[in-house]
C-alpha cells in the first residue's frame, strides 16, 4: 500500500470505481452501487470502517477541512475479498439543502500492478503446464528477434528467425509443397499480429532417427499486456505421415481454442468421470452452469472480437476462482459449465466459491464498460443430494441457471426443493424454467409463431389487422405477466392500448426523447424496480412514481428510413417486474411484428 496520503493529479476517469455522498461522521449518504461491490458490504454503512487504520486520521482531517475545490489524495481501501486496494480519492464540498455533506470520486490507481502479477502468474503456469504436455511448443520473442522450441524440458532450436528459417531448409525439414506455407508461417510469427494456425508437411527428426515427413499443425497466438505485444507462443503437433494417410487435423480437440479450457465433450467425459469417482468414495460432486448476461448487447456493441475478448477474461475469473477445487470447460456461446469436487460441507462451502465468481465477473467489466453491464447467472446441483446421474444432475443446474435468469438475473440459485419443486416435478416437465407468468419457453415460441401467422393472415385488411393487434396486446398482458400495453405515435396520440390508459402520453415521449441516448443501440428502456434507476433516469423515475407505476419497459418504433414513428409501452402497476433477458428479446420481437399494424393508422 502506499504511505500515507500525498498530493497527486487528477486520477484517469476510465479508472474510476464510483462515487459517493458522506456526512461529516463519514456515513455513506448515498453511493453508486459499484462502491457496494467493491466493499462488499450493505447500505449504511461507515466509509472509514473500510479505509487502512493508517489512512483513517489523514482521511478525517482532509473531510474537516474540505472546501469547494477538489483535493486529490491516496489511500488504502479493503476491497470485499480482505485485501486493501491502492485508491486515489477526489473529494470536495457539496451542499444539500444547506447540510453540509462531503462528495468523493474513488479511482483505481493500483489496477496496473495487480493485472501484470496476475498475468504473471498465469503465463508461468501456462508455460509450466505446456511443458509438461509433452507437446512441441515455441516462443518468439519480437524485441530480440529470438526464437526457443522445447520440448518436455529440453531446448531444440534457440536461435533467431533468420536462423531457424535457414537451418529447416537446408536440412531439408520442409516438404517442396509445403515451402510457400512455411514461408508465410515463419512471416505471420515475426509480424506478431494477432493469431494463426498453418498446415504443412515437415519433419523433426526423433531419438530413432525418424525423418518421416508429417503433416504438422502450427498454431499459435500473440501474448499481449497493457496493448503491449510481449512474445508470439504456440505448439507444433506431428500428425500422421503424409504418405497416403489423412493429414492431422487439430492440435488439442479437448479444448476450446478460444478460452483454453475444456470443450463441451471434454468437460461432460470428466463431469461423469467425477461422478463415478465421488459415487466410490462416497464424496459430493456439484456441477456449476454460468451463463452471462447481456452477452448479445456485447457482441451487437462492440463487435465480436470485443466479445471474444470478453469471453476470455470471463473464463481467466472461472479458472483463478475454481483452482484446484474443481475444473471449468466452455459448453457454448457464452455458457460455462464447472464440475466442483472435495466440498464436504455442500451448500455452504460452495456459496463463497460462487459468490466470488459472480461479483468478479461484475467488477471486472464494471471497470471497462460503462454502457453495458456484464453480469452473470449461475444455477448449481450436487451429486448425490439432488440426482444420481449425469444428465438428471445437469437438467437441475440448468434449471436454476433459468431461474436465475427469470428472477432478474445477476444472482446464484443453488437447488433446493422446498424452493424449486421436487426433482420429479422438475424432471418430468417439457421445459427448463417457467416465467414469472408460469409461461414456458416453449409456449411463448409457439405463441410467437401463432402471432406472425395472424398478422400475415390479416396483413391486407385494416380492420381485421387492428382487431388482431387487439387481440395480441391482450394476450402478451396474460403471457408476460404486464398489466397494460400501449402505443403512442411519434405526435402523442394513441394508435393502440390494452386496458389502461397511460397519462400524459406526450410526457412518455418526452422522457423517452431525454434517455434514448441511454438506450442505443439496444433500442429500448427496461426498469424493473425504479429505485435502481432513480440517479440513472429521474425524470422517467418521478413520472412512475406519480402515477404509481412500478414497472415499465419501453421499444422504440421507426421507419426503415429511420425516421421516428412511436414507441411501445409496457407497465406494471402493483408489483416489481425484472424481465428476464429471453422475456426481453420477445417483446423486442412483438414489438418488431406489432409495427405492421399500426404503421399506416
Amino acid at each position: 500500500m502506499l504511505d500515507k496520503f500525498c498530493l497527486v493529479d487528477l486520477p484517469d476517469k476510465d479508472r474510476l470505481i464510483g462515487s459517493a455522498i458522506l456526512s461529516e461522521k463519514s456515513n455513506i449518504i448515498l453511493s453508486d452501487e459499484v462502491i457496494y461491490l467493491f466493499l462488499g458490504a450493505s447500505y449504511s454503512i461507515l466509509f472509514t470502517d473500510y479505509l487502512h487504520p493508517d489512512c483513517v486520521e489523514e482521511f478525517m482531517h482532509h473531510m474537516a477541512e474540505a472546501g469547494e475545490e477538489p483535493v486529490t489524495f491516496t489511500a488504502g481501501l479493503k476491497h470485499y475479498d480482505g485485501v486493501y486496494f491502492d485508491v486515489s480519492i477526489v473529494m470536495k464540498t457539496k451542499y444539500i439543502a444547506d447540510t453540509k455533506y462531503i462528495n468523493i470520486d474513488l479511482f483505481d490507481i493500483g489496477y496496473m500492478s495487480r493485472e501484470y502479477t496476475s498475468f504473471a502468474v498465469g503465463d508461468r503456469m501456462i508455460k509450466k503446464m505446456v511443458e509438461l504436455s509433452g507437446e512441441r511448443f515455441f516462443y518468439y520473442y519480437p524485441e530480440t528477434g529470438q526464437i526457443y522450441i522445447y520440448q518436455c524440458g529440453k531446448t531444440l532450436f534457440k536461435g533467431s528467425m533468420e536462423l531457424y528459417r535457414a537451418t529447416r531448409l537446408e536440412q531439408g525439414c520442409i516438404e517442396d509443397s509445403s515451402m510457400e506455407q512455411f514461408r508465410q508461417m515463419c512471416d505471420a510469427i515475426e509480424s506478431a499480429n494477432g493469431d494463426g494456425f498453418f498446415k504443412l508437411n515437415t519433419t523433426f527428426c526423433n531419438k530413432d532417427g525418424d525423418d518421416t515427413f508429417r503433416s504438422t499443425a502450427v498454431r499459435f497466438a500473440t501474448i499481449e499486456f497493457n496493448s503491449q505485444v510481449l512474445y508470439v507462443s504456440g505448439f507444433l503437433t506431428l500428425g500422421e505421415s503424409v504418405s497416403g494417410k489423412t493429414a492431422y487435423e487439430s492440435v488439442r480437440t479437448d479444448l476450446d481454442p478460444l478460452t483454453g479450457m475444456l470443450n463441451k465433450g471434454a468437460i461432460k467425459e470428466y463431469a461423469m468421470k467425477a461422478l463415478q469417482k465421488a459415487k466410490i468414495k462416497g464424496t459430493l460432486a456439484t456441477f456449476v452452469m454460468i451463463d452471462l448476461d447481456n452477452f448479445k448487447t456485447i457482441n451487437d456493441t462492440f463487435g465480436h472480437m470485443f466479445g471474444d475478448t470478453t469471453l476470455v477474461n470471463v473464463a481467466r475469473i472461472i479458472t483463478d476462482a475454481v483452482g484446484e477445487r474443481g475444473v471449468a470447460g466452455r459448453v457454448g456461446g457464452d455458457e460455462f459449465f464447472i464440475v466442483l469436487e472435495g466440498f464436504e460441507d455442500g451448500d455452504p462451502a460452495i456459496r463463497p466459491l460462487l459468490r466470488s465468481i459472480r461479483s468478479h465477473i461484475e467488477w471486472y467489466f464494471k471497470q471497462r464498460i460503462s454502457t453495458v453491464k456484464v453480469t452473470c447467472t449461475v444455477g448449481t446441483a450436487t451429486f448425490p443430494l439432488d440426482a444420481d446421474n449425469y444428465d438428471d444432475l445437469f437438467k437441475l443446474a440448468d434449471h436454476c441457471l433459468y431461474v436465475g435468469k427469470a428472477l432478474g438475473r445477476n444472482r446464484f440459485i443453488i437447488y433446493t426443493a422446498d424452493r424449486l419443486g421436487s426433482v420429479e416435478d422438475i424432471l418430468n416437465s417439457n421445459t427448463v424454467v417457467q416465467m414469472s407468468s408460469y409461461v414456458s419457453e416453449a409456449e411463448k415460441y409457439e405463441h410467437l409463431r401463432e402471432v406472425i401467422q395472424r398478422f400475415n393472415e390479416n396483413v391486407s385488411n385494416s380492420d381485421r389487422l387492428r382487431e388482431t393487434l387487439d387481440t395480441v396486446m391482450r394476450e402478451i398482458m396474460d403471457c408476460y405477466d404486464v398489466d397494460a400495453v400501449q402505443y403512442i405515435s411519434a405526435d402523442g396520440r394513441y394508435i393502440q392500448k390494452a386496458d389502461y390508459d397511460i397519462d400524459e402520453p406526450t410526457r412518455v415521449l418526452e422522457l423517452y426523447d431525454t434517455y434514448k441516448d441511454r438506450i442505443e443501440p439496444s433500442g429500448y428502456i427496461s426498469i424493473g424496480n425504479y429505485e435502481n434507476s432513480k440517479f440513472v433516469m429521474p425524470e422517467l423515475v418521478s413520472y412512475m412514481v406519480k402515477y404509481k407505476l412500478f414497472s415499465m419497459f419501453i421499444t422504440e418504433h421507426r421507419a426503415l428510413d429511420g425516421k421516428f414513428l412511436g414507441i411501445f409501452v409496457y407497465t406494471t402497476h402493483n408489483r416489481y417486474q425484472v424481465w428476464s433477458s429471453f422475456d426481453t428479446r420477445m417483446l423486442l420481437t412483438m414489438s418488431k411484428i406489432m409495427e405492421v399494424a399500426v404503421t399506416d393508422f
